[in-house]
């Protein structure tokens, strides 16, 4: 056997050294495709992760809330069929302070202008004294004076006029003051005798917009 010249071992080393560089190379891009892959699963899997502690965090409000929600009805069938009511009164009568909790808190603090009602409840404490006239602020001019505003009690204000005796305005006074609904005297104005006095009140009451269910998202990052 013929030993090998020294251009044919040149030749072999050379293509020695191609092969290994072409596997260095190869491994090499193994290497960094897989630390590549390796950390986007790695990120994907953490933001999974993320994403499950989120979902499992609102299961738990919802399962809070839903016990709560229970807890509250039950409250709140109690608080309504209570008899008497809670400034001692029935809650199947119709006197001023007749009527379940429910409708006396709804009389006392409404959740809209309610010109109408509030109206009749003040004719409900002069009467059966003459009424003259009463005046007060529609629902639409009211609206733009409290539109876009926090829920916060807004004033209600009214001014009527009637005529009765000096025995009947201070009973009217009285009524007034043992009204479910808050009534503020702002003026007053008397005019005539003792047995016909003509009377001018400004009276201010107030409602407070309920509050809404806001649905938030929550963006994983």
């Amino acid at each position: 056997m013929k030993p090998l010249g020294i251009n044919t071992k040149r030749k072999q080393v050379d293509r020695d050294k191609t092969v290994a560089l072409v596997a260095i190379g190869f491994a090499s891009v193994v290497l960094v495709g897989g630390f590549i892959v390796s950390r986007t699963l790695w990120s994907q899997a953490s933001y999974l992760g993320r994403v499950a502690d989120k979902k499992e965090a609102a299961v738990d409000q919802l399962e809070a809330n839903q016990n709560a929600l229970t807890e509250l009805e039950k409250s709140y069938d109690t608080f309504v069929a209570s008899n008497p009511n809670m400034i001692g009164g029935q809650t199947s009568g119709i006197g001023l302070a007749d009527g379940d909790n429910a409708k006396l808190v709804l009389d006392a603090l409404p959740s809209s202008y309610d010109y109408p009602a509030f109206v009749t409840t003040v004719e409900s404490l002069i009467r059966p004294n003459i009424i003259t006239d009463i005046e007060g602020i529609d629902d639409v001019a009211q609206q733009n004076l409290t539109e876009g505003g926090v829920p916060a009690p807004v004033e209600m204000p009214l001014q009527v006029t009637f005529t009765t005796s000096y025995d009947g305005f201070k009973s009217v006074l009285d009524l007034f003051n043992r009204s479910i609904r808050p009534i503020k005297i702002n003026k007053l104005v008397l005019g005539g005798t003792n047995n016909e006095l003509d009377v001018t009140v400004d009276v201010i009451s107030y409602y407070q917009t309920g509050t809404t269910m806001r649905v938030e998202r929550s963006e994983v990052q």
